[in-house]
This record gives C-alpha cells, structure tokens and sequence, in this order.
C-alpha cells in the first residue's frame, strides 16, 4: 500500500490512533508509525476504537516503528509531540521533497510559527525547535500546520478511546500561507468522526488553543487535578484566567490582537469537562516527556522577545520544568 491516496500517520498515540481509526472506517488507506506495546498489539489484533458514543470497532492498518519503512503517501500528518520530532527531521523533508503534504499538529508553539514574520527572526532555535533541526531540515519545503481539538486516550495497548468533546475538529492551514494545497489535504483528511476544515488564519488558531493549554496543561499537572476540580477551587480558577490573559497579551504583541474576549465563555466551559485530564497530568503520571517546551517555554521566549511583562507564566514554567525534572522519563 503506497501512493498519493495514502495517509501516513506519523505518531499513533492516542490523537493519532483515533485519527488512524477513523480513516480506516472510511476507507481510506492508512499507514501509521508506532511504537512499544501499542505497535505490537496493533500488528497481531488491529486497532480498537471505543467511540464517543461508546460503538466499538476493530481496524486493520498497516504499522511499523520505522520511518524508512513507512509506505510512500501523499499526506504525512504528524501528531508526535514537539519533544520528539527531531529525530525524525531529515526523512519528512525527504517525503516532502518528493511531494508529500506534510501536517505538522502539536500543542503550543510549533517549530514553523516564526515562518516569514520578520518580527520573529532571529528568535532562538530551541524556542521553538530544539536544536533547529527541523527549521534546517524543511528550509523553504511547504509545510502545514494543524490544530486539533479532540480529546482521546489510550486504554490498554491497541485500543483508543474517544472522550465527548463538542466542536471537535482539526483544522490546517499553510505555514507559509500559500494554500493552494490546503484544500486537498483536508478533503483527505475530513471523514465522519473527523471533521477537518482549511484555515487561512492557522496562526491565530494556534494560539486560541494554546491559551486554554498554557494555563490547564501545568496546574493540573502541577496539582495532580483533572479540569473540573482545577476549576472548583476559586483561587486556581484566578490562576487559569491570569495565565490566559499573559497569553493573549503576548499573541496581540505578536500580531494575533482580540484574544482575550474569548477567554470568559473558555473558562465557562473549562467548568463543565468533568474528569479531563491535560495531556502533561497524564504524561507525569505516567513518567513520560512533558510538553513544557511548546507550551510554556516558547510562549515565554516570546514574551521576553516581544518586551510582554508574564510575571505568572515564568513562575508556572519554571515550577512545570523543575517538576519535569524530577519525574525523569521513562521513556527515551
């Protein structure tokens, strides 16, 4: 199986499997990148998908933990975690180069965000991307950027389950904002239980879902709450609305104004997602890698480039990182 009606995916956690799963459903041919015990059950069994309407299905997709082995497709969507993208950097730009639609969706700050703003030349490689491999890897290959909102997890090996989310969604739109790709990528890509649209303002989006992150991702990590009970406790609810508003004040000084009157029907809803937790709590749980870096680190690099005072978002990121630390990942 390979070819441009091919969609890889690379990094089949639990975004990634639901995504793969729904694919599958369609019809689409799909190929995923995985990896341990999830590889291993996917390969002898399939991939079992719990719905959000509690339907369960079982799907076969062609897997494999290496990238020189992943089939030749025409859209690459990359849903590993910011941390763990550079390994990886040479080969995508290689499929790229070969005229593969390369969908970069992570959390925070993606590495492509400084892309063509001259106020963001010159910000620090490990801002955004750590060690600059992929900034040097891609060059000027188009590249898109994708924003996710759905909610999943991995309940044993082989086996996703989809969490209710309204609105759930991904949204891509070109790094460099020549879309004339956009639209082919997410007709691909837009199945039922996977709703994608193009957006032309993917920057902007960016940041309306990092404002929820930055402030729910640390606090529920740092305090071992999910969403709701963070949100009961009125003093860390205050925190949450603090840090939300640093961040939109950094995105107005980075050219995305108009943020902040978002922010009360956010935290409106932030109340009603009973047991949700933010995928640094289930990560320090678990003892993996955390996304402090796109999240807190990069938003703040940012901050002290643009002269945004967020007094509270250095506190939270040097708490976050000095946790993170003392956790020491299990995983390489």
């Amino acid at each position: 199986m390979s070819g441009a009606d091919t969609i890889a995916i690379v990094g089949c956690g639990a975004i990634g499997s639901l995504i793969a799963a729904r694919l599958a459903a369609a019809g689409r041919p799909v190929a995923a990148l995985a990896r341990g015990a999830h590889l291993t059950a996917m390969r002898a069994q399939g991939l079992r998908l719990t719905a959000d309407d509690g339907t369960d299905t079982l799907h076969r997709l062609a897997v494999t933990d290496r990238m020189d082995r992943l089939p030749d497709a025409g859209v690459i969507l990359i849903t590993l975690k910011a941390h763990h993208l550079a390994p990886f950097a040479l080969e995508l730009a290689e499929r790229a180069a070969r005229g593969a639609a390369l969908v970069f969706a992570q959390n925070g700050i993606p590495w492509w965000y400084p892309r063509g703003i001259p106020a963001l030349a010159g910000l620090p490689p490990g801002a955004v991307d750590p060690e600059g491999a992929l900034s040097g890897a891609m060059e000027d290959l188009p590249v898109m950027g994708g924003v996710l909102y759905m909610i999943a997890s991995l309940r044993a090996p082989g086996w996703v389950h989809e969490v209710p989310m309204q609105g759930k969604r991904l949204l891509v739109g070109a790094a460099d904002h020549n879309q004339s790709r956009a639209a082919a990528v997410a007709a691909a890509l837009d199945v039922p239980g996977n709703p994608t649209k193009v957006d032309t303002e993917i920057r902007r989006t960016v940041w309306a879902k990092l404002l929820g992150n930055i402030a729910l991702n640390p606090l529920c990590m740092l305090t071992g709450v999910p969403v709701d009970r963070l949100m009961a406790d009125p003093e860390a609810a205050r925190m949450v609305e603090a840090l939300m508003h640093e961040a939109a004040d950094i995105a107005g000084a980075a050219g995305i104004p108009g943020l902040q009157d978002g922010i009360p029907p956010r935290l409106a809803a932030f109340r009603e997602r009973p047991g949700v937790k933010p995928s640094m709590l289930q990560d320090a749980e678990l003892g993996r890698a955390m996304e402090i870096g796109p999240i807190l680190g990069a938003p703040l690099a940012l901050a002290q480039r643009l002269g945004v005072p967020a007094p509270l978002l250095a506190q939270i990121h040097a708490l976050a990182a000095l946790r993170a630390q003392t956790l020491g990942p299990k995983e390489p």
